[in-house]
Order: structure tokens, then C-alpha cells, then sequence
């Protein structure tokens, strides 16, 4: 019976839990010391994990293999096309550790004791949350700045913030998956309303403080788009998750493909304070094209995380999912992304219940939005709402609400 589990025990849980929320800024405390023990600990529980997993034959694997797969494909591109095969390991191991930790934790947990699960996710979440703002109104620059380095070596008098949690960006995705949790959690026991509240006021204030281009309009569409489906009709109108998956193509095409931004010319502009090139997103997209050319199938692997393309004296990234994934891990490893985004796609159309669809795919919406022009594929918040879509689905078929009165222990 899992009431005898180990896993039941919340201390025990949150230990689970912790590492796979590691600040980034950790990486830069006391000359990354933090950042190497946090990691380690994510290793750990990984593979412990994935010895249960493998020993509990009750629970469903599909997704789980889905996962895995991809990183194990991008893994072997990566070490085909590495100079340095240890640096590629290591590089692989502190990304693709977290969100498999993830992914299994949550399979093992969600059959027997999903509630207190995103009760404890939640409150943990909202803790971070606090403190991430706390620590970015004493520290408005950043707790750590990066320097810009040129490619030739020189530094640059530009620095680049790191939020307590992440940089920019993806403190924003933070920002979307705490309030996804604190939803849930409301949602499956209609408790702690000021709580929920105070997510949604924390997170708003944060995304302000920080106004990233491409941050602020992924939550703005988060925030819109709930108002509509979510609060307060979720379970009379439903927000179709195909509908999600088709906006996402049709705007890679818009933006990325035909460069139609100047339509939105007006917001870019008028109202983000950005330029119609997308802060040089454009030009940073015609030389990822041409690397993604010379190589197709395998990439160029993942070392430095993917800032392989030079564009005025700085090394950058691609700046958007696909191309992304393209540039470090080729077709093969669009592929794997690819079964991962549809598997969890067909699991949340035959979701049964309009409120849990309604608010995954606003979830999403706002994700796919972001990575028109950001790449977050590396980051665990990324694939945190497309693994609920499926657990939910997966292990809630009827998808029938509990006895609001039952309160979460």
C-alpha cells in the first residue's frame, strides 16, 4: 500500500521536491559551490526515482519514456558532434536532471496522493516566489550581473541580471507555473482563496519590476486569456488545446518565417519599448538558418548551452524553440520534442473536465507565445505544465471535481 511509502512522508517529499527548483542564481554563489551540491542532489534523487519507478509496475509509463527518450536523443547528438565530451555530459546532466526528476516524481506520486502533492508543490512555489521578490526590490539590478563578453574575449560594459530564481525570462515561466499550481491546488479543494490572490498579486508585481518584452507579453496572454476561459465561466467555456497548438504554428510562420512583426508594431513599440527587428531577433534567426543547414540531422551539440551563433561581437543563442532545438540537436532531437508536445496535446483534448483543459492550455498558450522568441527548452518550467496536462488526463479519466469540503491535508 503506499500509505507505508516512504514518499508519503512531506518531509521526505520536499526533499524531493527542493533541487528541482534550484535558483539559478545559485550557480554564481561562492564560486558555484551551491549550484554543484543542488545539482548533485537532483542526480540523486534521479536515479532513485527512476529505480522506483521501474520497480512499481502499476504505473503509467508512456509519457515518462516520451521524456526520457528526448533526452537520451539529444544526449547522443550532443556527444556525436562535441569536441569536449565531458563538458557535453555535464552540460546534459544539469538540464535534463531536474525535469526528469520532475516527470518521475510526479508519476510515482500523482496515482495515489496527487492533492497533497500540489498542495506541498504550491506552498513551496509561493515561498520561492515571496522571496524572489523580496530579493529583487533590494537588489533591482540583480542578486548576481553577468558580464557580456565579446568573442574575442574583452568584456563588455553590458551586464545581464539574474534574478534570485532565473534571469529574466524565465522567471517569467517561474512566475506562470507557481500560479498554474496555486490554481490546481484551489481548484481540487477551494481552500486558502487569500493565497491564491496573493500568487497572482506577487507574481503581477514581479513581472513589472522585471518588464522583459518577451516576459510581459507571455504573462499578459496568461493573464488574458484565463480572464476569459478561466475566471469565472472555466467550466461553462472551454479554451480547445488544438487551438493552442495551431496559434503556435501559425505565429512561428508570422513572426519567424515571414517576419510580420510590424503588424504588432504598435505594442512592440508603443508599448514594450522594443524595436520591430525584436531586439535583434531577426538577424540572430538568418545565421541560426544557415547553421541549421550545415548541420541538419545531428546539430552542433549542446556546448555552452547553445550559444554557438556570433552576431556583433557576441555569442548568442537561437532565440526561439525550434530553431533552437535545430541548431543543438537537429532533426533527430525535434523529433523526440515533437512526441513529447503531441502526446501531451491528445491527452489534454480527451480531458473531460473544461476547467483543468481551459486552464493547461492558457498554461501553454502562454509558453508557446514566449518561445516565439525565447528558447526554454533547457529549463524545467518549460515541460512542467505539458507533464500536468498529461497526469491530469492520465490519472483523472473521469475527470470528476472532489468534495470541495474535504480540505488538503
Amino acid at each position: 500500500m503506499y500509505k507505508k511509502s516512504v514518499l508519503n512522508n512531506k518531509i521526505v517529499l520536499l526533499l524531493f521536491i527542493i533541487p528541482i527548483f534550484t535558483p539559478q542564481s545559485f550557480d554564481f554563489f561562492i564560486e558555484g559551490i551551491l549550484g554543484e551540491i543542488f545539482l548533485r542532489w537532483n542526480v540523486v534523487n534521479t536515479i532513485i526515482l527512476f529505480l522506483i519507478f521501474l520497480m512499481r509496475k502499476k504505473l503509467k509509463r508512456s509519457y515518462s519514456w516520451s521524456i526520457i527518450s528526448f533526452w537520451l536523443l539529444f544526449l547522443i547528438c550532443s556527444l556525436i558532434t562535441s569536441n569536449d565530451l565531458m563538458k557535453s555530459i555535464n552540460t546534459w546532466i544539469g538540464t535534463a536532471a531536474p525535469i526528469i526528476n520532475f516527470m518521475l516524481l510526479s508519476n510515482i506520486i500523482f496515482k495515489y496522493n496527487s492533492k497533497n502533492y500540489i498542495n506541498l508543490v504550491s506552498k513551496y512555489l509561493f515561498f520561492l516566489l515571496s522571496l524572489n521578490l523580496i530579493l529583487l526590490i533590494i537588489f533591482p539590478h540583480g542578486v548576481v550581473s553577468l558580464q557580456h563578453v565579446f568573442t574575442d574575449g574583452r568584456a563588455s560594459d553590458s551586464f545581464k541580471r539574474v534574478n534570485f530564481m532565473a534571469t529574466d525570462n524565465t522567471t517569467i515561466q517561474f512566475l506562470i507555473v507557481t500560479i498554474l499550481f496555486s490554481e490546481l491546488r484551489y481548484y481540487f479543494c477551494k481552500v486558502n482563496s487569500l493565497f491564491r490572490k496573493l500568487t497572482w498579486i506577487i507574481s503581477g508585481l514581479t513581472a513589472v519590476i522585471i518588464w522583459s518584452g518577451t516576459g510581459i507579453v507571455g504573462y499578459l496572454v496568461f493573464l488574458l486569456s484565463s480572464a476569459i476561459f478561466v475566471f469565472p465561466r472555466g467550466e461553462k467555456l472551454k479554451f480547445s488545446i488544438n487551438s493552442v497548438y495551431l496559434f503556435g504554428i501559425i505565429s512561428f510562420f508570422i513572426i519567424v518565417v515571414f517576419r510580420l512583426q510590424s503588424l504588432f508594431s504598435f505594442f512592440i513599440v508603443g508599448v514594450l519599448g522594443k524595436d520591430v527587428s525584436l531586439s535583434n531577433r531577426i538577424y540572430i534567426w538568418d545565421i541560426a538558418y544557415s547553421k541549421i543547414l550545415q548541420r541538419p540531422l545531428l546539430g552542433w551539440g549542446n556546448n555552452s548551452k547553445g550559444w554557438i551563433i556570433e552576431y556583433n561581437w557576441y555569442n548568442y543563442y537561437a532565440h526561439n524553440l525550434v530553431l533552437d532545438i535545430l541548431i543543438q540537436g537537429g532533426i533527430i532531437t525535434m523529433l523526440g520534442m515533437y512526441f513529447i508536445l503531441n502526446h501531451s496535446r491528445v491527452s489534454l483534448s480527451r480531458q473531460r473536465d473544461k476547467y483543468l483543459e481551459s486552464l493547461l492550455s492558457c498554461c501553454i498558450l502562454s509558453i508557446f507565445t514566449m518561445n516565439i522568441t525565447e528558447s526554454q527548452f533547457t529549463s524545467a518550467y518549460f515541460y512542467i505544465p505539458f507533464i500536468l496536462a498529461w497526469l491530469l488526463s492520465t490519472y483523472n479519466p473521469n475527470s470528476t471535481r472532489v468534495n470541495h469540503k474535504k480540505l488538503l491535508s
